[in-house]
Order: structure tokens, then sequence, then C-alpha cells
């Protein structure tokens, strides 16, 4: 396995988010710039089977995350763990 350099980037930039910044500024300008396009690509459950989640896929997944955190009382600067069920 290669690991790529962090400095080195690794696709066109998008417009909306700065040279710096975090998965929560990139997410929502991945998924208004380029909604069809995969974000995660990852092994399906067959050897050589692939499944991928779009841009806006992901975002409407994070957004019905937040939605439900939000729901149980977690706050914006609020340190949170969340475990998720592999599969």
């Amino acid at each position: 396995m290669t690991v790529q350099d962090p400095s080195t980037q690794i696709g066109p930039r998008l417009r909306a988010v700065p040279a710096l910044t975090n998965i929560a500024a990139f997410l929502p300008a991945g998924a208004k710039e380029r909604p069809d396009l995969p974000a995660v690509v990852s092994p399906g459950k067959r050897p050589g089977e692939w499944h991928s989640t779009s841009y806006a896929e992901l975002e409407a997944l994070s957004n019905r995350i937040a939605s439900g955190l939000s729901a149980k009382g977690v706050t914006k600067g609020m340190r949170a763990c969340v475990f998720v069920k592999p599969g």
C-alpha cells in the first residue's frame, strides 16, 4: 500500500473551499460542485465488488446524522463519540 504525501493535491480543488480546511467545509462544497461524482469508494462484500457513495449522498447522510445528534441534545462545539456498526 502506498501512502500519499498529505501536502500533495489529489484532484482539482473545489472553488468554494480554502486550501486548509476540514471535512465540514469540504463536503457541502463537494455536494454542490460535483453531486454525482464518487466521494467515497469502498470494497463490497465479494472480491472485485465496489460500492461508491456520491458527494450528494454523503452530504445527505451527514445532514441526517447531524439532525439526529442535534435531536439528542448535541450542540456545536460539544465533543461527541459516535460508534458505527461495521457493514
